[in-house]
């Protein structure tokens, strides 16, 4: 148990240098791409809100002159638009066209900082073999794993965000509710 408290906090410890260096590469990119993940959890939550509205129009509407079907067809157009706004950003924009370009900008930028590096190195260290079994392990992982890291924390913040909204949402309903809702999933 301390070896992975040890590694997620090696780990967590790493994730603000890689994000300022990813900042540092494009900055409109990574606020799309991170900004895309956000957006879509909140889209998420928002077509569970437009099922309250439904239910909420349906019981309102009982009690008047309007029929019913019309109020049901706006709100299920609603949810349904909400949906697909949803699915729109996340699945093409944020894991498709932004993921893409954001993995091939990282990857590039990390390949260019192991060619420096490895330009500064003395020939006696090049010629050593356990320095070019260490430069050909970081060559072959370091440009997939850093992009693969950081669509991992794409994923995280898009679920870390769809449950805080949920939480919000909940609250007025009562405290315990949310609470429940976590231990029992």
């Amino acid at each position: 148990m301390r070896t992975l408290l040890r590694s997620v906090h090696g780990t967590l410890a790493l994730l603000p240098d890689l994000l300022r260096s990813c900042w540092q590469v494009d900055r409109r990119l990574t606020l799309a791409f991170f900004g895309t993940a956000a957006l879509a959890a909140v889209l998420q939550i928002a077509t569970s809100v437009t099922f309250k509205h439904l239910v909420d129009a349906m019981v309102n509407l009982s009690r008047t002159d309007v029929t019913i079907p019309l109020a049901v067809v706006a709100v299920v157009a609603v949810r349904y638009a909400v949906h697909f706004a949803g699915d729109l950003v996340r699945w093409i924009l944020h894991d498709t066209y932004f993921a893409y370009l954001f993995r091939w900008r990282v990857q590039n930028h990390v390949v260019r900082s192991l060619a420096e590096a490895v330009s500064h190195l003395d020939v006696p260290h090049l010629e050593n073999a356990e320095t070019q079994s260490l430069i050909a392990t970081v060559r072959d992982n370091a440009s997939w794993r850093v992009s693969s890291f950081l669509e991992r924390t794409a994923h995280l913040l898009f679920h870390v965000v769809a449950l805080v909204s949920a939480i919000v949402l909940l609250v007025p309903y009562g405290w315990w509710i949310p609470l429940a809702i976590i231990l029992l999933s």
